[in-house]
């Protein structure tokens, strides 16, 4: 899909654009991320893709994993060194990431919100073994503790909520937008 949709020619060589996603599971994160990216030419980083390797690789849902971060802090650290590095190493680039605006100063902060119930049935309809349930309900659930989690974990860390809105540039309900309106609707507010 990202293919057909035009370049933003307006954009596209605006050196050090940097577009930081964030907001709950099941908005559209990656999603947007990857065809926003794909739209300005920049590369697409994604921490969540990282979180979700290090579960598999350990054999672990990633609300397992999740509550295992709890426990210490080595893999929060080693995404928030990633997403550090990133910022001081890629001039231009997009990264969906629950704390990308936190460690990325320098960049243009997207949160995505959506309804609980719309966000579910997109994790559901999803491929993602890890973060999906059997049903509604235990979706839901699923989601209100990989969030309990987070906010816990960060706010012990950083003394920061990831989904206080008032961090970010702008805010995008996706409930009933399609992500090339989501991406269009970013790319209006991007500082020219």
């Amino acid at each position: 899909m990202t293919e057909n949709m035009p370049l933003d020619s307006t954009h596209a060589a605006h050196p050090g654009l940097r577009v930081v996603l964030s907001g709950q599971a099941g908005t559209g994160k990656s999603t947007v991320a990857k065809m926003l990216a794909a739209r300005l030419r920049v590369p697409h980083f994604s921490s969540g893709d990282f979180m979700r390797e290090m579960a598999q690789e350990r054999g672990m849902s990633l609300a397992e994993f999740s509550k295992v971060a709890e426990q210490g802090r080595e893999i929060d650290q080693a995404l928030d060194e990633r997403q550090s590095a990133m910022g001081k190493s890629h001039p231009s680039f997009v990264l969906d990431s629950r704390l990308g605006w936190h460690f990325v100063h320098d960049a243009f902060k997207v949160f995505l919100v959506a309804d609980e119930q719309v966000r579910a049935q997109r994790i559901l309809g999803d491929n993602r073994e890890t973060e999906r349930a059997a049903g509604m309900d235990e979706q839901v659930a699923l989601m209100r503790q990989r969030e309990q989690s987070e906010r816990k974990r960060y706010h012990a860390y950083y003394g920061l909520d990831p989904y206080d809105e008032s961090n970010f540039d702008l805010v995008v309900d996706t409930t009933y937008k399609a992500p090339e309106l989501v991406v269009a609707d970013i790319i209006a507010q991007l500082p020219k």
